[in-house]
């Protein structure tokens, strides 16, 4: 033809494939390249040990637990004992001797926690966490968060205590925070902000912050640019640029209170929903979206107005809250009419994802420290028995009881309301144990004139029901890790026998026991 030059036509069509070929070489190479990064920063914070031994279940951790602290309690001298310490903290992942010490509790916590975010980064790496496959956490995560919540239950329902002094005897399930307490005490809390807000002429912003590409493993919409970033990752980045919003408004003396709550994606990246009432609004957005603004969509930012009394088909800022406070409880409210469309399944698949990175459900900011402590202390005094109450502290006592928290702020501003903090007479091992470093523990609350100890029983075990309760039932009722099971993830290490070994008379492979019921157990 003319025009065109005296080409043979094999030869055009193998340098295409030639090219085609070297294009699919340097795909192959980038694609290893990225799957390399990815997995180095999504498993930065697991150790080498863990992944030895991410199929642990909750014996096998106990046995090593036990193994270590009796190693560790063993040392004679200080150099001994931190370089066991060394060995204990690399093994973990952890780079720093927590403040309480390494406790045996402290190393079965974090044992526990290295374990489950190994197992999730094996999901997250995989693209197995996303919509249409299993949302929010993975299935193992939340069958081992089920059942840990189940044993937990089953195991306060069975477990009596004692006051020394009266003799009085209660389970622990009695004297638990619920799902519903919980979730009654935040509705008290954020109602009486709304009405702080609105006393001292605030503006309500609901905003929405959301993570850069890179934090996604699974994005629905556009391109996969996700870098291997876990969901703790992501929460951080959220954490100190909030952090940064809330020094810029403090430092322009912009007056400010917020609840902000923490959910993922379908895809397990964090996201978060702040309520803010503010008394510069247009400043307040400004410096918002100035540290947020990473792309087109990832602040989204609405104004509310306030609900007046003769509004009834108008939301309240607690009411417009109340979807995404449900989604922080552990388990759904056995309530309908209050679930409406929200899923229970879902519900519970939040909470194992917030349970495997430690990540904080609700906060709240710009009330006074330590009010949401004292609140609860002056709830139990109020409804207290043969506690001494002084008269300048009913005031206080009674909007705590009465669940008006924004009464209860003004009261506790005007007395001068803190803690009352006492060193308990545990011992150091109990005290690190329970959490506090400094050997000190909230007692009640105080002021320059009054205190009210709120902790003045002292509440006792009345036997070993744990182990009572294990040698009956040969089981643990504080397995939070079971082994993983069969086609997914790491198999397990036992063979599997087919039917012609089972017709050869080999014996059949063991099962679980059942499951024990509270009627049983009790």
């Amino acid at each position: 033809m003319q025009g065109f030059p005296d080409y043979p036509i094999h030869q055009i069509v193998e340098e295409a494939q030639d090219v085609r070929e070297r294009q699919r070489q340097i795909d192959r190479v980038l694609d290893l390249e990225r799957l390399t990064k990815q997995t180095t920063k999504c498993t930065r914070g697991i150790s080498a040990w863990t992944w030895e031994h991410a199929d642990a279940d909750e014996d096998t951790v106990r046995e090593i637990t036990a193994v270590w602290y009796s190693d560790l309690a063993r040392a004679k001298t200080p150099r001994m004992r931190a370089a066991r310490e060394a060995m204990i903290l690399a093994k973990l992942g952890a780079s720093s001797v927590p403040a309480t010490g390494i406790t045996e509790r402290w190393i079965r916590k974090r044992m526990r926690a290295q374990i489950r975010q190994a197992q999730e980064a094996t999901h997250l790496l995989f693209h197995d966490i996303c919509k249409n496959k299993q949302e929010y956490a993975s299935n193992w995560t939340t069958r081992n968060r089920e059942d840990q919540l189940r044993t937990q239950d089953l195991w306060m329902r069975c477990t009596d205590i004692v006051d020394q002094d009266t003799g009085e005897m209660v389970t622990l399930a009695d004297v638990a925070r619920t799902p519903q307490k919980r979730l009654a005490e935040a509705l008290a809390i954020i109602h009486g902000m709304e009405k702080i807000g609105a006393e001292y002429g605030y503006a309500m912003l609901f905003i929405t912050l959301t993570l850069p590409p890179e934090y996604h493993p699974h994005p629905q919409n556009g391109c996969d640019s996700w870098d291997g970033s876990s969901p703790r990752d992501g929460h951080i980045w959220i954490r100190r640029r909030w952090a940064r919003v809330r020094a810029a408004l403090a430092k322009r003396q912009i007056g400010h209170q917020f609840v902000r709550t923490a959910e993922p994606h379908k895809d397990s990246s964090p996201h978060w929903h702040i309520m803010l009432w503010t008394d510069a609004p247009d400043e307040s957005e400004k410096v918002i979206r100035k540290h947020f603004q990473h792309s087109d969509s990832s602040t989204e930012i609405r104004r509310l107005t306030y609900k007046d009394d003769d509004e009834t088909d108008k939301a309240s800022a607690t009411s417009y809250l109340l979807k995404y406070i449900v989604k922080t409880l552990p388990s759904a409210p056995d309530d309908a009419a209050l679930m409406g469309k929200f899923s229970e399944a879902g519900t519970k698949r939040v909470d194992a994802w917030r349970a495997t990175y430690g990540i904080r459900a609700l906060q709240y900011g710009g009330i006074p420290r330590g009010a949401v402590t004292a609140w609860r202390e002056s709830r139990r005094a109020a409804v207290g028995e043969g506690l001494a109450i002084p008269m300048q502290a009913i005031p206080l006592l009674t909007a705590a009881r009465d669940g008006d928290f924004q009464g209860f702020v003004e009261e506790m501003q005007d007395a001068r309301v803190s803690l009352l903090k006492q060193r308990d007479l545990w011992t150091p091992e109990e005290r690190a144990q329970a959490a506090h470093g400094d050997g000190q523990r909230v007692m009640g609350i105080k002021t320059d004139d009054w205190a009210i100890n709120t902790h003045s029983k002292r509440w006792v075990p009345d036997f070993d029901s744990r182990a009572f309760f294990e040698n009956l039932n040969k089981i643990r009722l504080v397995t939070v890790i079971h082994k993983y099971p069969r086609g997914e993830g790491f198999p397990d290490a036992t063979p599997r026998q087919g039917r012609k070994s089972q017709q050869n008379g080999a014996p059949p492979p063991k099962t679980a026991p059942p499951p024990v019921s509270v009627a049983s157990a009790s």
